[in-house]
């Protein structure tokens, strides 16, 4: 099956060096006066048509505040539609952008511990996806960068002292049931499957007791806030609630990067095959950050196969293939 894709992907690129004519720019809602020439990319054969018989296939759409997005760009979301039926927010879906700090102080000062949250940042790629039938990979609803220190505080305050458990498991569930059930009323049918937890397994800095190798640290010695506060349960938590709060044919993934690895796949296996066997989880999603001689084709196949004897589907995640070699 790797071959397979990596057949499919240099077949990609023969496909996007062809020129078959000029674009209709208004077809696309690209202005006329775009200094941009589309017309090798809108003028092939859809990618998206060529992988059909195999996956999804889908883009980033970048940008790291609202002003950035992707989604201002109509050369960008023209081509993102032409060719895939699959995008992510590479950003802009992230805790740090949709918890509301100022509202959840308001919360807890009435007495209402309930994270505020806000949609601004991804309100306008939701609704480009549902007016253009393109489908979201939700990314990510738990992960331990990118969610604001204060969201683990008393009080939400940046100086506070860490919550206790209850108290964080609570937050947690509340944070997962106001996302799905906002998205899923808003935009039915545009998200099909969550991230529900991202790189929560690391070797490294593994917790002595934790059966998956559970995250302690990140970004060398900073303390995995999910970790202090709920330990290794983070992980599990997540997942039942997103399982409680999502709709029925909407997926639930864990996802991380060095999957192929064999000390981190060994862990990963094990996290999964528990969730798997409580009901929780549906897939894993594989980091592709990869490059022209890495990882070896056969590492990928082990790790692919063995995911695959749990029973889950497996996506090529994050995709990014370096050629600075060539």
């Amino acid at each position: 099956m790797i071959r397979k894709l990596v057949s499919i992907l240099l077949a990609m690129v023969i496909c996007l060096s062809a020129f078959t004519g000029c674009v209709d720019k208004g077809k696309y809602g690209i202005p006329e006066d775009s200094p941009y020439n589309l017309n090798k990319a809108l003028s092939t054969e859809s990618l998206k048509e060529l992988c059909a018989d195999y996956f999804m296939l889908g883009v980033g759409l970048t940008g790291n505040a609202i002003g950035t997005a992707a989604v201002n760009s109509p050369e960008y979301m023209a081509v993102s539609k032409y060719h895939f039926n699959s995008v992510t927010l590479t950003n802009l879906m992230k805790p740090c952008f949709i918890l509301d700090h100022e509202g959840s102080i308001e919360n807890a000062e009435n007495g209402d511990d309930s994270p505020a949250v806000k949609f601004d940042s991804v309100d306008p790629t939701l609704e480009w996806c549902l007016d253009n039938g393109v489908q979201m990979r939700g990314h990510t609803l738990v992960w331990h960068t990118q969610t604001p220190e204060w969201f683990f505080k008393e009080g939400y305050s940046d100086r506070g002292d860490y919550v206790d458990y209850d108290t964080m498991a609570k937050r947690l569930d509340s944070y997962i049931e106001q996302v799905l059930t906002y998205v899923q009323k808003e935009y039915p049918g545009v998200i099909y499957c969550w991230d529900v937890v991202n790189e929560a397994v690391d070797v490294g800095s593994a917790a002595p007791e934790s059966y998956f190798a559970c995250r302690t640290k990140h970004e060398g010695n900073k303390d995995n806030p999910w970790y202090v506060t709920l330990g290794e349960d983070y992980v599990e938590l997540a997942f039942t609630s997103a399982r409680k709060y999502a709709d029925p044919d909407v997926k639930l993934f864990y996802n991380d990067f060095n999957t192929y690895q064999f000390d981190k796949q060994f862990n990963i296996y094990k996290l999964c095959n528990e969730l798997k066997k409580k009901g929780l989880i549906d897939g894993v999603g594989m980091q592709g950050y990869w490059g022209i001689g890495y990882p070896n084709l056969s590492d990928l196949e082990n790790a692919i196969n063995s995911y695959a004897q749990l029973g889950i589907e497996i996506h090529i995640t994050e995709l990014s293939i370096g050629v600075d070699d060539l």
